[in-house]
């Protein structure tokens, strides 16, 4: 849904979507029918580190997920390895969303995009994180706290 909604509101941008379940065939078939050229699609997982791991990966929050071998990339090391300039980060993780923070300091610091960032206190329990520690190194990005949509959606600026 966001990525058709990212993807209207910035013809002229690239949305990236990353999702590591098999729920990738379906985004990747919405995108086909629905014709957008402007949304690269990654079968990828996002968090601070890179490589394969095994992990529990939620498609559906509240489900038990998917518990298997997924590969990982960070945010800085797409951006810097595909050199883009990001403008806007969306992240919506189930519980891996401190995590790919962490893995986007170095964009973070030097691009300054808007970051909007689900903080679900159950989802980051579940990896030993809480509200907290998002708001915290957000700010010591100097980064704001400018709205809190749906009681979990924050949007930093």
């Amino acid at each position: 849904m966001y990525s058709v909604l990212f993807a209207k509101l910035a013809p002229l941008g690239t949305i990236y979507c990353f999702e590591p379940t098999d729920t990738f065939d379906l985004l990747k078939t919405n995108m086909e029918t629905i014709g957008l050229n402007n949304v690269k699609l990654e079968n990828l997982a996002l968090s601070n580190h890179k490589g394969t791991k095994k992990d529990r990966i939620y498609k559906i929050w509240g489900t038990d997920g998917e518990n298997q071998e997924f590969p990982f990339t960070t945010i800085d090391d797409y951006v810097a390895e595909n050199k883009l300039f990001i403008s806007m980060i969306k992240i919506d993780v189930d519980s891996y969303d401190y995590e790919v923070l962490l893995g986007a300091k170095n964009t973070l610091d030097s691009q300054s995009p808007g970051v909007l960032v689900e903080v679900n206190s159950g989802a980051l329990a579940l990896r030993g994180f809480k509200e907290s520690d998002i708001i915290n190194f957000m700010k010591a990005l100097k980064y704001e706290l400018v709205a809190i949509f749906d009681n979990e959606n924050y949007l930093f600026a």
